[in-house]
């Protein structure tokens, strides 16, 4: 099913501060360029060149130009989306495991647990699975993955992202765990920090790990560290979800919508753009300048980044 229309908000955030960057209160640099009211969005992804939401129906697949979406429907409603090596990676609600999509091809992962989020490696998946922690699939058969190994945390496994040998967990009131994955049917706890938030996001960039730690904002750390806290920022929401791109974390802050977190210097962050949508703010993907946002019952977002213009 495709359609064919959009709706372009009347709204455009303009550029304020005269004289130089200012701070959020008074200098949004946020615009935004089109809108998809679907029936409710809690998730988004991006391979770069579509944009795809999670929705009661499915998953929608908007192209770049954001003049079209096609839907890729699924049995029940889709709770997060993620992308990966061309294939489709939809998260139902419930215990009723994924539909995974590539082009004209649908496959399934047929589970009990309570699958959340999803990242990846080479040809593993790596499930946060809530009160299952975290489970390894084989992606062999990218269309039917299938289980190689679980690693239990203390908490509620809700976020998860990987980079090299190494995984990330947003484990709820518990925190944040780092797991050792160079083997990846064999898992290995290395490290953990209790923040003081409710861990929901994480997102790697290099050494760093930057949590969406809920009331208490964005979290930084570095686990190669004795102590690994690193900064912090008090958002003025529900910190759900964080992308992290060169200098900038992007956060998913519920109520509060997106705001632009400028982390050059990490023990100090500074908000440098925000967005106050009129949903709830649950989940970003990037392919910037273009930041493409989650916003509950109003839809998918496209927004861009006016920053990256104006300054280097």
């Amino acid at each position: 099913m495709v359609f064919c229309f959009y709706f372009l908000l009347i709204a455009q955030i303009g550029l304020g501060g005269s004289g130089g960057f200012g701070t959020a209160s008074d200098s949004l640099y946020i615009r935004i360029e089109k809108a998809w009211p679907f029936s409710f969005t809690p998730s988004v992804a991006t391979d770069g060149k579509k944009a795809y939401a999670a929705t009661r129906e499915g998953v929608y697949a908007v192209s770049r130009d954001a003049a079209e979406a096609t839907l890729l429907p699924t049995a029940f409603p889709v709770k997060a989306v993620r992308c990966y090596g061309g294939f489709v990676y939809a998260i139902l609600e419930g215990r009723q495991g994924l539909s995974i999509f590539k082009g004209e091809e649908k496959g399934t992962y047929p589970s009990d647990a309570n699958c959340i989020d999803m990242a990846f490696s080479g040809s593993f998946g790596f499930i946060a699975a809530g009160e299952e922690g975290m489970i390894v699939v084989s992606l062999a058969d990218p269309l039917f993955p299938q289980d190689v190994a679980y690693f239990d945390t203390p908490g509620y496994a809700q976020a998860i992202d990987v980079s090299g040998n190494y995984a990330v967990i947003a484990d709820g009131e518990t925190g944040v765990i780092l797991v050792d994955i160079s083997n990846p049917k064999d898992p290995k706890p290395v490290n953990k920090y209790d923040t003081k938030g409710l861990a929901s996001g994480v997102s790697i960039g290099g050494k760093y790990v930057f949590v969406a730690d809920g009331k208490e904002g964005l979290v930084i750390l570095d686990f190669s560290k004795e102590n690994p806290l690193v900064g912090t920022f008090k958002t003025t929401g529900f910190s759900k979800a964080v992308r992290f791109s060169g200098k900038y974390a992007y956060i998913a802050d519920g109520n509060a919508g997106l705001r632009i977190i400028d982390v050059s210097d990490l023990a100090n962050p500074i908000e440098r753009a925000y967005y106050n949508t009129a949903g709830f703010t649950s989940d970003i993907a990037l392919s910037l300048p273009m930041v493409y946002v989650a916003d509950g019952q109003y839809g998918l977002l496209i927004m861009e980044n006016m920053l990256l213009k104006h300054f280097k």
